[in-house]
């Protein structure tokens, strides 16, 4: 078992054009400086190089082709943990809830951990070939789908 991770609250407060208050948001963060090497494996997590876009963009147009972009909500959250030796206190506020003594085993990623984006995007790769996408070689981010 590694060391029991502390995490901490950040806020944000969403203001709109004219500087008027939308709506409060929080979100738990791990503190990840915290965790030892035996809590994972790796943290290497592919991004785009921008000539692969460039490349992509280029193609779509002279193809007549559309793209589509997603933003994924809270990806980091989505990932399962693939160690069971991740434990975190409770979070600040929510102390009473847990028993004394006790502490929170982790089965899914949390902002702050070393892993995360690695996770995530094991998992996100994994789907994308479950679904019949194609891993473009020499670039770990692009995929593609032929229809029949």
């Amino acid at each position: 078992m590694g060391p029991l991770l502390r995490c901490k609250w950040v806020y944000k407060a969403k203001m709109d054009a004219n500087g008027d208050l939308i709506k409060r948001k929080s979100r738990i963060v791990v503190r990840g400086d915290m965790q030892g090497e035996d809590t994972y494996d790796d943290t290497f997590s592919p991004t785009s190089r921008p000539e692969v876009f460039r490349t992509l963009v280029s193609i779509a147009t002279q193809e007549s082709m559309w793209l589509k972009q997603l933003d994924i909500q809270g990806a980091f959250l989505s990932a399962h943990v693939d160690r069971d030796n991740i434990y975190m206190a409770a979070p600040p506020g929510y102390e009473a809830m847990v028993p004394r003594g006790k502490c929170l085993r982790l089965k899914r990623s949390l902002y702050g951990l070393k892993q995360a984006s690695h996770l995530y995007h094991k998992e996100l790769k994994t789907w994308l070939l479950d679904y019949g996408f194609q891993a473009v070689n020499d670039e770990g981010t692009l995929f593609r789908y032929e229809r029949n």
